[in-house]
């Protein structure tokens, strides 16, 4: 027995530190570097994200009291259910101390119905809180001092305060609306993603320990990681940083940062980035007086041992001279990474102090959609000093962003165009002001009213027409105003209706239009016409025919034209009225007609053995052969004949009276 206690103790405690190996928490890696965690990036960088199983074992600050499961405590209904899992005794929905103490993670990520995660407060023990991809719009983790796992991604969240968790290590708060983030306070954290919100400034220099940072598509516009030693993953893409110094971060694997205004990239010498995705970079704009400036003072920090350019200006000393006043390319050495020497293609473009140069675009380009694209020209725009060609570039707007077009545009929708003026040997060049402009929807109309003939039940439907200005006519059909409408052509009888309808879009406005139609009761016929023959008695009966264009026909008796027909075929002779009928329904109308018939009388048969009627009979008493007379028989001879039997049965008579008489006496 004893010995069965060790062994189960002993198991426990395997348990335990199998446990705490897996933990998300704190893992030292070789070289006294702080632990990698897996990314939980967003799609951008096209790392898969991952939920760590969570332990809840560890043992925290003890809550003040009891917690009642009620809605005062827990408002949200979904959180409400989710935190009765805590209780060991679901039967008084309370929390006692030890259980609140207990809870170190709480997980409610993708649950769409939880709102408010008020009452969570209670939990001061908490390590981890995933609630990511919820309908949370506010987030308060001061009461969490224990905190070390922080994920609140894809929700609505507006603020999120982290000063209070310097146990913190993992913090994914990307896609919400938070604008800005403090993890000063936070030395143990090891991944921050705070990707696609409105953040400006992310401030990591105290954050020693870091191994992943992820700022892309945010409004950040300089990022300095001097001083993250262990950074292994740095994704800055889609932001305003126009240089990035990474040549500090040796251990730096992974570096994002395409579709930045990128003016110098330094890595460095470091073997182990061996996975970039720099390019392709946005251009940045610099602002310039003439066709010359320095360039060490439009882009600080800028090593010109390692620019070459390669387009638009030469570069002698700090001084570039252009030969256009658009923009200039050059390429930047980077450093060397795991593959070789990296280079960095960059574009500026040039804000050129126009002086008496100028244009400006004159025409007014708003309007109403009508298929056709806006097309600009050197006529619609206002050009002083120059006498260069005339560009345009135009940018549409979507959601918080303007993006670049290559195709004029020609869609509803918002839009913005810049007239580019290419500066010619003696003039600068100059750049208008975007012209805001937009393309509205169209009320849409019909071309031809939506019709359709009706037809008469049996007939081939007859097609609906309609055409509007915009749009293909999608044809419904229904037997109510307002009922359902499919597109199955109706079949039967009665009123129906047609809804003919164009769906909107971006371009133009909907259209529905409702036609009432009928399908006319079909009139019936003969096909064939009834019929039936007669039988004698005693026979089958004969089966009547007929048949109708619409409809069964029905057949019923009677012995009475006007009498009461029935489904019974008659069994006795005589005459007889068969009625072939067809139903009248919605679709088609009634048949009826009448036809007579008889069954005859059977013939009586001739019974084998009798006597023929000339056959003689011989009188038993004369010997004389006496002949047959039929029954009825009322000529001379049958007369004759009769008479004549009479007698001799008289004669009979007598005859055998006087014999018993004479035996008497005897």
């Amino acid at each position: 027995m004893k010995n069965r206690k060790r062994m189960r103790a002993v198991l426990m405690a395997a348990v335990l530190i199998i446990t705490a190996v897996n933990s998300p928490a704190v893992v030292y890696a070789q070289e006294v570097s702080p632990p990698v965690v897996t990314q939980e990036g967003s799609q951008e960088n096209g790392v898969e994200e991952t939920t760590p199983d969570l332990a809840s074992s560890s043992i925290g600050q003890l809550s003040t009291g009891n917690v009642e499961i009620t809605e005062q405590n827990f408002p949200d209904a979904a959180f409400r259910e989710y935190v009765k899992k805590f209780d060991k005794n679901p039967k008084d929905d309370v929390l006692s101390a030890d259980e609140i103490k207990k809870v170190t993670d709480i997980s409610v990520a993708y649950n769409k119905n939880i709102y408010d995660l008020t009452g969570i407060e209670n939990f001061t023990s908490l390590k981890y809180l995933i609630c990511n991809d919820t309908g949370i719009i506010s987030l308060d983790v001061s009461h969490f001092p224990e905190l070390l796992y922080l994920t609140c991604n894809n929700t609505k969240i507006k603020e999120l305060k982290v000063d209070k968790n310097i146990k913190l290590t993992n913090l994914y708060c990307y896609n919400t609306g938070i604008d800005a983030i403090d993890v000063c306070n936070n030395e143990e954290l090891l991944l921050l993603n705070c990707e696609i919100t409105n953040v400006a400034k992310v401030d990591v220099s105290n954050n020693e320990k870091l191994v992943r940072l992820f700022c892309g598509r945010t409004a950040v516009t300089d990022i300095n990681v001097s001083g993250n030693k262990y950074l292994r993953e740095l994704g800055c893409n889609n932001t305003g940083i126009s240089n990035l110094d990474v040549s500090n971060n040796t251990k730096l694997e992974i570096l994002t940062c395409y579709n930045t205004p990128l003016t110098w990239l330094n890595i460095g010498n470091n073997d182990n980035l061996n996975a970039k995705l720099i390019n392709p970079i946005l251009p940045a704009t610099i602002d310039v007086t003439g066709n010359s400036f320095d360039i060490t003072s439009k882009i600080p920090g800028i090593d010109l041992d390692k620019v070459e350019m390669i387009q638009g200006g030469k570069l002698e000393g700090n001084t570039v001279t252009l030969d256009n006043a658009q923009f200039f390319m050059y390429e930047y050495a980077c450093g060397t990474s795991a593959e070789g020497p990296e280079v960095l293609t960059v574009k500026v473009n040039l804000n050129i102090t126009k002086l008496d140069r100028s244009v400006e675009i004159t025409k007014k380009l708003d309007k109403i959609y009508d298929g056709t694209e806006v097309s600009l020209s050197k006529n619609d725009v206002s050009i002083s000093g120059s006498t260069g060609d005339v560009q345009f570039v135009y940018e549409e707007y979507k959601g918080d962003v303007w993006n670049l077009i290559t195709e004029n545009p020609k869609n509803a929708g918002t839009y913005r165009v810049t007239a580019q003026l290419k500066e010619d040997t003696f003039n600068n060049g100059a750049s208008s002001e975007p012209e805001i402009f937009t393309i509205s929807q169209i009320a849409n109309s019909w071309i031809s009213a939506p019709a359709i003939k009706g037809w008469t039940y049996g007939e081939k439907a007859n097609a609906p027409s309609g055409s509007a200005k915009y749009g293909d006519v999608i044809f419904t059909y229904s037997d109510s105003e307002n009922g359902n409408f499919t597109d199955k052509v109706p079949d039967k009888a009665g009123t129906w209706y047609l809804k003919a309808s164009v769906e909107e879009t971006q371009n133009y406005a909907p259209l529905k239009d409702i036609r009432e139609f009928k399908v006319s009761q079909a009139a019936n016929s003969w096909i064939s016409a009834p019929a039936i023959k007669g039988w004698t008695y005693g026979e089958k009966a004969n089966t009547p025919s007929g048949s109708a264009k619409y409809g069964d026909v029905i057949f019923t008796y009677s012995d009475s034209k006007n009498g009461n027909f029935t489904d019974k075929v008659p069994d006795k002779a005589g005459t007889f009225y068969m009625k072939a009928s067809v139903e009248e329904t919605m679709n088609y109308m009634g048949l009826e007609e009448i036809k007579k018939f008889t069954i005859a009388k059977k013939s009586e048969p001739k019974k084998e053995g009798m006597p023929k009627n000339d056959d003689s009979k011989k009188n038993s008493s004369t010997g004389k052969s006496v002949k047959s007379v039929k029954t009825g028989d009322i000529s001379d001879t049958g007369m004759l004949v009769n008479l004549s039997a009479l007698s001799l049965a008289i004669a009979g008579i007598f005859i055998c009276m006087k014999r018993k008489k004479n035996m008497k006496d005897k």
